[in-house]
């Protein structure tokens, strides 16, 4: 598991570690509902707006930054975005 703890708190983190650590077998799951049917699936359909997927390598010594950072609780792609943002509104300002 990761170890980015995000926004739980010790015994939710702690309660999370011991669930990964148990076989699933163990796991009581009666509780939740069980799923018959999907309906018209759509993979990335939850409230995005224009995106186009774009595969972009990073260097590895790039990616062990970020992942160092404290409080890397969003994604490495929302990063990358706010970074090329910032870049082009800096070109645009260079360019009047």
């Amino acid at each position: 598991m990761k170890k980015n703890k995000g926004n739980l708190t010790e015994e939710e983190w702690n309660l999370l570690q011991e669930l990964e650590q148990m076989p699933e077998s163990e796991i009581d799951t009666d509780d939740i509902p069980e799923v018959l049917e999907i309906r018209n699936p759509r993979r990335g359909s939850i409230n995005r707006h224009d995106v186009d997927t774009v595969v972009v390598s990073l260097d590895q010594d790039i990616v062990s930054w970020w992942e160092s950072l404290p409080n890397n609780e969003g994604r490495l792609d929302h990063w990358v975005n706010e970074i090329v943002r910032g870049y082009i509104a800096q070109e645009k300002n260079r360019r009047r």
